[in-house]
């Protein structure tokens, strides 16, 4: 896998308010998950539940997503 992976620190990346890619051992691909904005630290799957009440091995490492490159004209 390529990118800055990281450990992934649930509290200390939902600060930065941002999407990220996220992995554990037993999965077969990373999971985009967004922080949500209010005050109780929670994160959500793009395409699911909450982080914490999926059925899935809580993520062990995190990643920024790549940025799209620029649509050709």
């Amino acid at each position: 896998m390529e990118g800055n992976w990281r450990e992934f620190d649930e509290g200390e990346e939902w600060f930065a308010a941002r999407a990220l890619w996220v992995w554990a051992p037993s999965w077969e691909a990373p999971r985009l998950v967004t922080a949500d904005r209010g005050d109780d630290f929670e994160w959500f799957y793009a395409s699911g539940p909450k982080l914490e009440d999926a059925g899935w091995e809580f993520p062990t490492h995190c990643c920024d997503p790549t940025p799209p490159t620029p649509p050709t004209v």
